[in-house]
């Protein structure tokens, strides 16, 4: 039974009969394989034309390769996607309240989701405890729970303010030369304080001290085989320190960890980059063990 022009009822009942059984089907142009829009049905199923229909009030956007259709059903908003127009539908995404009680969220992306921003957006919440937003990953996950990706060198990637706050008091940011850094500052001003990847292994201090505020806590280096820090016993005033770590311009530091036969003033006599370097002692009779720190001249 079909109508055309204006029709109003004022109840309409349309009974089921399997699946998809009775329901509202629109199609454009013409009742069609590829050609339905919009559906209501009781069940999943195939309408007499031969199209996917999904259970639910479902839109349809016929696109060949790249159709979709979005459909309301069982309380959430479910997104699909098909390689037909006519389907098969493949669920990449659904969105909907879990809890009446809570009123907790859920967004639940299937594969690999993209969510496109063309202006800037934001959640505000008020909470006396617990997280504004919680991002749990249930499986073993080798790549990035969260990846942010910035278009270029001096990007920002993430900030955190105070209420107030004209700048970031923290944040995560590209330098110059695309090299990752932690930045902080007041709040009120540009942040002054960078730590930041200077070159290959190597972190780097921009603009800042470091400072250890609590009595009691300190650097601490580990030592073992070529270890920049580490000890060595003199015999007869003298030892060779094999250590890869040295350089031509290592900062050798020598400190006397006890009173040996006939104790010297320490120094180191020779050095080999990349081999090893020498301690020697005004005393040839020197068997003190001497405690060596290697410190390297910021590039």
């Amino acid at each position: 039974m079909g109508w055309e022009g204006n029709v109003f009822f004022p109840l309409l009942i349309v009974p089921g009969k399997g699946p998809p059984g009775a329901g509202i089907y629109v199609y454009t142009p013409t009742v069609a394989l590829n050609n339905l829009v919009d559906s209501i049905a009781a069940a999943n199923g195939t309408d007499s034309p031969g199209n996917n229909v999904l259970q639910g009030i479902v839109n349809y956007l016929p696109g060949g390769p790249n159709s979709r259709a979005v459909q309301l059903a069982t309380g959430f908003v479910n997104f699909y996607t098909a390689v037909a127009s006519s389907g098969p539908w493949t669920e990449m995404a659904t969105l909907g309240v879990t809890s009446i009680d809570a009123a907790d969220l859920q967004l639940t992306v299937f594969g690999t989701g993209i969510f496109i921003v063309n202006s800037p957006q934001s959640i505000t919440a008020s909470l006396a405890a617990g997280s504004v937003l919680a991002v749990t990953d249930t499986a073993a996950n080798t790549g990035s729970l969260i990846l942010a990706t910035v278009a270029g060198a001096s990007d920002r990637i993430f900030g955190g303010r105070q209420s107030g706050d004209t700048n970031n008091r923290i944040g995560f940011s590209l330098d110059a030369s695309s090299n990752g850094q932690l930045l902080a500052g007041p709040g009120n001003a540009a942040p002054d304080c960078f730590i930041k990847r200077a070159a290959a292994n190597t972190w780097a201090s921009v603009g800042a001290d470091f400072s250890v505020d609590t009595v009691g806590r300190g650097f601490q280096t580990k030592e073992g085989t070529n270890a920049k820090q580490g000890t060595a016993t003199l015999v007869a005033g003298t030892v060779t320190v094999a250590n890869t770590a040295v350089t031509a311009n290592s900062r050798i530091f020598l400190t006397a960890q006890n009173s040996g036969a006939a104790p010297g003033a320490l120094r180191v006599s020779a050095r080999t980059a990349g081999t090893s370097f020498t301690i020697t002692s005004t005393s040839a009779t020197d068997t003190s063990l001497v405690a060596y720190e290697l410190f390297e001249p910021a590039p």
